[in-house]
């Protein structure tokens, strides 16, 4: 069978209807300064074609630098794009202005894998969680007081948590705060950013099932990126495998551990088991 094309091509995916975000041609191009008074172009996104299916976990996977961050950024429009579309449930992101964009924000989430740069070390885990809810509702203090202790029942922290300072949390602890934030203003879509990278094992496992219970219990879709290529198996319905700001596979994810078709993706296959079986090796050694 041939191998697919490192051009970007279209996913096979259900009915139009039951795609929440629909990507077309996406590009992204970074200016960087290699020496005094000279930049360069850098392209980080390179044509990518993308179809989310609502409900679903799509995880995206990929090398270090292979642009998944950067695409996950453009299609929240966090930062700038320099040609495609992005539709979300079929309104135009890259056509809107700041207002309505403003007032989208609502129904588009993300979780940041950087727990320590992403919450104000100063502020209390109410302040943080509550913020979102004070730009984005005209919602009482008290009621908005509420909402951000039901939210931390939510993942698990408790109200206990709502005057501690992000500086007093744990590393698990943080993570769960981000994904408070994430959720309070009930989103339809989230993109979890490399979000158990930083943890170890055990967080990992314990994170990893509260995204699941929670997707399940508010019908979310998941934007689940990670170069986690086991993580992902078991938590994606569909994969696209990245690599250098392309996509160059893209299909539901037991075609894609069990039938790769692109050599990059059989390469990230198997550099996986390989480091999948030097770690049962050395846990054997060690017992």
């Amino acid at each position: 069978m041939p191998e697919s094309s490192t051009e970007s091509r279209l996913p096979e995916c259900d009915a139009g209807s039951n795609v929440i975000m629909r990507v077309r041609d996406l590009s992204v191009h970074f200016r960087v300064r290699r020496r005094r008074f000279r930049t360069e172009s850098i392209t980080a996104v390179s044509g990518v074609n993308l179809d989310i299916p609502r409900g679903e976990t799509y995880g995206l996977v990929g090398e270090s630098g292979c642009g998944k961050t950067s695409l996950a950024r453009a299609v929240l429009r966090l930062i700038p794009v320099t040609q495609g579309q992005v539709l979300f449930d079929g309104t135009d992101i890259m056509a809107m202005r700041e207002q309505p964009l403003r007032m989208l924000r609502r129904r588009m989430q993300v979780v940041f894998q950087d727990q320590y740069g992403c919450l104000p070390p100063r502020k209390t885990v109410s302040q943080i969680v509550g913020e979102a809810l004070a730009i984005h509702t005209e919602a009482a203090r008290d009621q908005r007081l509420h909402a951000v202790a039901n939210t931390l029942d939510q993942v698990g922290l408790g109200r206990r948590y709502m005057n501690r300072l992000a500086s007093q949390l744990s590393g698990g602890e943080r993570q769960r705060v981000s994904i408070a934030r994430a959720i309070v203003l009930a989103p339809e879509f989230v993109i979890c950013d490399e979000p158990v990278s930083a943890l170890d094992a055990l967080l990992q496992v314990q994170i990893v099932n509260l995204l699941l219970r929670l997707k399940k219990e508010l019908r979310l879709t998941l934007l689940f990126i990670s170069h986690d290529l086991a993580l992902v198996r078991h938590l994606a319905d569909r994969v696209a495998v990245m690599h250098r700001g392309q996509i160059v596979e893209d299909n539901r994810t037991d075609q894609i551990f069990s039938n790769p078709q692109n050599s990059h993706t059989r390469a990230l296959l198997a550099h996986a088991r390989a480091r999948w079986a030097t770690a049962m090796t050395r846990r054997g050694n060690l017992e």
